[in-house]
Parts: C-alpha cells; structure tokens; sequence
C-alpha cells in the first residue's frame, strides 16, 4: 500500500476556534502542528483521510483489485495492458453501478481521424482537419436527446484550436434558420446560440462585440481547453476550464428540432462548408442535466457516464481511425465498490471480453504491473469523529509545546520529535474503527 501522502484535513480557523486563540502568534506553529497531527494520525490509520486523487497499479491475472485510500468515492479510468498497449476500459455510472437504459447509444460517423499522439486523456483524440466533422444521431423519436427545450442539459468536450482566423463551429445542430450553436467567434470569444425560424432567442457570448478576444484565445490556442455551455432552469452558464465566464438568464424555449437530425461536431448546421473547426476534440459528453452551476476544477480524468449522459465520446481507437463510438451506455468492462474499494471485471456482458482467449474472462489480462487504477478516495465529508480526535491530539501537541521548550518541529530549530501513535485511549479508541489492518 502506498504511503499517506498528507493533505491536513482541518484548518487552522477551526484549531483556534477549538482551543479558543483569538491572536495570531502562535499561526505559524498551529500551521505546523496541524500538518504534523494529521500525519500522525493518517501513519497509524494507514490512509490519508481527506478525498483525493491517487493512481495505483496491479499486476493482471486476478478477478479483483483493491484500491487503498477509502472510501472509493469515483473510479476515474482503468487502463489494462493487453500485450500490445495499455487499453482504457469502460466504466459503469459514476456510483459504481450499471447505467440504465432510458437512452439508446447514438451511431455516429466521422470523416475526422483519431490520432494517437495528441489527445487530452485515453488512447487518442480526433483531428479536425477544417474540412471534417462528426455525426451524431438521435435514434429515438419518441423519446429524442437533443430536444432539450426548456429543459436542463450540459453540451462540453476538450478542444484544441489550430486556427482561430475566422468563426469556427465546435458544435451545431440544425439548419440555416432554426439550430443551436456552440462556436468561437473572432469577436464574440466562445458562444453559444439559438436561432428560430430565423430569429436568434439565445446569445451567451465570452465577450461583447466591443471587447479584444484576439489575446485570450490566441494564448490559449494549440492547447486542450474545456468547453461548456449548462442550462439550469432559466440560466444558461458558459464555462471554459471550469472558469464560469458568462451567466444570461433566459426563459426562452430552444427551438424543436426534428428528431432525424443529427448533432454535428466541428461543423456548422448552415448548410455548405464554411466556419468547419480545424484542431482536436477530445472526450465530447452531453447530458440531460446541468452538470455546473459554478465555477469547478476542469475534468482531470475521463468522462464517466451516468443515467443523464446522452452521449459520451472518449474518442478513443487507433490512430488513422474514423471508427468513433458512444460510450454513454456501453455495457461495462468493470464494475466498483464504495466500501470495499474493489474493482473486478464486469462479466455479465460481452463487450470488451475477446471471443477467443486463452485468458480467461472473469480476470485482468495476466502482465506484472499491467492494471492500473486512476481514482477519488477518502473521505468527501470528514467523520466527526476523526476531526474531533484530531483537534484533540493538536491540543495536546499544543501543551506540550508551551511545556517542553525542547519539542520542535521540521522547519523549527531543535530535535525534531519523532512521529508517535502514543496517542491517549480516547482518541486511539476512534482512530482504530479507521485503521486499515494489512
């Protein structure tokens, strides 16, 4: 198991407020023994206790993993060598559990070609050429994804801009009179739109007409930048690497389009070949929900799919391929739990379980070191418990520095003091339902 690699789970506000220090003196050493107790306390439980990020990697030839840090709050992506490279699996919903099935997977179509040497995560990204474009089909008529109406949805990808000399599409769906739009404009910055019959109900531009966006973008470009346009309600939020730039309240419904046309990505609903995108796409999603409602920290990790994804393209395949798939309800090549924190290969389908193997199914492919998991794991909401013991154990690290002028510690002159679990029973007590036991 990997070591704690410590993020302090309390803040100094809250230690004052415990010990009742209404002065700054002694900021800089409760700063320092905050860092000091949570490494303590986090050495004998054996985990770090506050929600991160972690890779771990497993060898192959078991039907199981087990992740360290718990609890296991989100699986970000599994990659599994299969003798040639490392393969990213599908996942299951962002709770662990399968996906339903309200929606079928759209078939798309692609003249852009995957490339494997840029891409944002995964195996591959697909490369727009000014000329191509991706299509993306409604399959049901009687229940359509992109009729959204006055509904809430979430239209966001990864996209990496090779030429901003004039208006590029990034997505459209439509025609020349009635369509929404998702685009950058010379002037506008990133915008998004609704036209109907004709008439435009909807303009929630980066900038007005009036304002440079030349510096921005043009710094930005050649880089993988999130893009995300979410309607909550009456507010439409426009949001570029979780930055929150523009919010326009709106009650305007969008315009019904017909279930048999598709949503198009790096190309114009406008009939003709003008304003394609030129540059790379990269895990493209859209949901029937609003996924931000403020500004966030952009995707780090793959899109996971849930019961509202709609669509999700990890533009994932090998490089040259126009092959690209909806992944949003792909049956799932594992499947995780919160508690235990195991990961084992989902077999109750066929999807990306070779037909013919002398490896069986039920298992990661057998290579040493060959899984490896990327995940969210601790805890999201720090028990009660734990940070009362913490501030408990801070206040006695605090006594025992206004007794023992010789207890330093890293940083601070004197004998360092030695990490110790000589905790008193009572904190001990708590610190053992956490303990992880090897």
């Amino acid at each position: 198991m990997a070591q704690p690699v410590t993020v302090p789970y309390v803040q100094l506000g809250e230690v004052k407020e415990y010990l009742q220090i209404n002065s700054t003196t002694y900021d800089n050493r409760l700063s320092n023994l905050i860092s000091y107790a949570c490494s303590v306390v986090e050495s004998y439980v054996g985990r770090e206790i506050k929600s991160n990020v972690y890779s771990e990697v497993f060898d192959g030839g078991t039907s199981q993993v087990f992740v360290s840090r718990l609890p296991l709050n989100g699986v970000k992506s599994i990659t599994e060598f299969d003798g040639e490279s490392h393969k990213t699996l599908i996942g299951p919903s962002s709770d662990g559990s399968l996906v339903g099935d309200d929606f079928q997977k759209s078939s798309v179509s692609s003249s852009a070609a995957l490339r494997t040497r840029r891409k944002k995560f995964g195996e591959s990204s697909a490369f727009f050429n000014g000329a191509s474009s991706v299509s993306i089909s409604d399959p049901e008529s009687d229940n359509p994804k992109f009729d959204f109406q006055t509904d809430d949805f979430t239209i966001e990808g990864f996209f990496r801009f090779e030429d901003l000399s004039n208006t590029k599409t990034m997505v459209s769906r439509g025609d020349a009179d009635t369509k929404i739009e998702l685009a950058y404009d010379p002037y506008l910055g990133v915008n998004f739109r609704a036209l109907n019959s004709g008439t435009e109900t909807v303009n929630v531009s980066h900038f007005t007409s009036t304002s440079s966006t030349s510096s921005f973008y043009t710094a930005n470009a050649n880089n993988f930048q999130h893009y995300a346009i979410a309607r909550q309600d009456n507010s439409l939020r426009l949001f570029i690497d979780g930055s929150l730039v523009k919010t326009q309240t709106n009650s305007n419904t969008l315009p019904t389009i017909a279930s048999n046309v598709n949503m198009l990505i790096g190309q114009s609903a406008t009939s003709g070949s003008e304003n394609y995108f030129k540059g790379y796409v990269d895990e493209f999603r859209v949901t029937i929900d609003a996924k931000y409602t403020a500004s966030f920290t952009a995707p780090t990790t793959e899109h996971a799919t849930d019961d509202n994804t709609v669509v999700l393209l990890h533009m994932n395949g090998k490089n040259g391929s126009t092959g690209v798939k909806d992944d949003c309800r792909t049956l799932p090549e594992f499947v995780w739990n919160s508690e235990t924190g195991g990961i084992k290969r989902y077999t109750s389908g066929v999807e990306g379980v070779a037909s013919i193997s002398v490896i069986p199914e039920t298992i990661f492919r057998n290579f040493p070191r060959g899984v490896k998991v990327t995940y969210d794991g601790g805890f999201s909401n720090i028990p009660r418990d734990i940070k009362v013991a913490t501030l408990d154990y801070i206040k006695i690290l605090h006594k025992q520095t206004q007794e023992n002028a010789g207890f330093s510690l890293s940083g601070e002159s004197g004998k360092p003091h030695a990490l110790s679990a000589n905790f008193p029973p009572h904190i001990r007590r708590v610190l053992e339902m956490y303990r992880v036991v090897l």
